[in-house]
Order: C-alpha cells, then sequence, then structure tokens
C-alpha cells in the first residue's frame, strides 16, 4: 500500500513536528492548521484535493507517528 511521505528525508521538518504533538494539543492545532493533500494527476474540474485536520493526519500516520529517518511518515 502506498503513503504520502511527511518531513524531509532525515525525518525532521514542521509536518513531522505537528504529527508528534501530544494528542491533547490536536484540538488546538485543529483549530489553526488544516492540511491538503492534492493528486494532481487527476482532470481538471474532477475532485483532486481534500482538506484534513491535524487529528486526521496523525490518526492516518501508517503505525502511527514516531521519529526516524527517511520516509517514516506516511498517510495512507
Amino acid at each position: 500500500m502506498g503513503g504520502v511521505g511527511f518531513g524531509n528525508g532525515r525525518g525532521e521538518g514542521a509536518q513531522v513536528e505537528l504529527l508528534l504533538a501530544p494528542d491533547n494539543c490536536m484540538a488546538l492545532l485543529d483549530l489553526m492548521v488544516r492540511w491538503v493533500y492534492v493528486d494532481a494527476t487527476r482532470e481538471i474540474g474532477s475532485q483532486r484535493y481534500c482538506l484534513f485536520t491535524c487529528e486526521k493526519a496523525k490518526a492516518a500516520a501508517m503505525g502511527g507517528a514516531w521519529e526516524v529517518k527517511q520516509f517514516a511518515y506516511f498517510c495512507t
């Protein structure tokens, strides 16, 4: 099953920091941050993107979010 990487190849970055935030902080982050998934391969006029919350992004990360190197953060 494929995934979408979060952060850079070293397992660092702002996206990673958001995913590693404690669960009790997700509700606050969800008030300020939205994630966007875009599929640019779809035809113009079709549904090519979706918006979702930090809580959903963290829940969708394969096996949860943890800090390791290279392609550690994936969303299905």
